[in-house]
């Protein structure tokens, strides 16, 4: 069964916070490390949103709230081009969505 993640972006060179949905194929997603499920955030900005640049995270601190089903994390996104700083939160999609 798939689920539709929000992942919640702020980065240093924004002054507004952007956010992504994404749809996950693992069931088991919230039974997985932070860095794995950030892994699955940074593999859908690879490939949606910046699909003709390099782009990789480097993760500086990472936590999962697995009461509220969230992930924080904070880090830099490695382009070919400098690396930007970020706080990100990926959690389920809400009622209100």
């Amino acid at each position: 069964m798939s689920k539709t993640l929000v992942a919640a972006m702020m980065s240093a060179t924004r002054q507004t916070q952007e956010e992504h949905r994404f749809i996950i194929q693992d069931d088991a997603l919230w039974s997985k490390t932070q860095i794995r499920i950030n892994r699955a955030f940074a593999e859908f900005v690879d490939e949606k949103v910046f699909p003709d640049e390099m782009v990789d995270f480097e993760i500086n601190a990472s936590f999962k709230n697995e009461e509220h089903k969230c992930v924080t994390a904070m880090g830099q996104v490695v382009f070919e081009r400098g690396l930007i700083p970020f706080t990100l939160m990926i959690s389920e999609r809400g009622d209100r969505d």
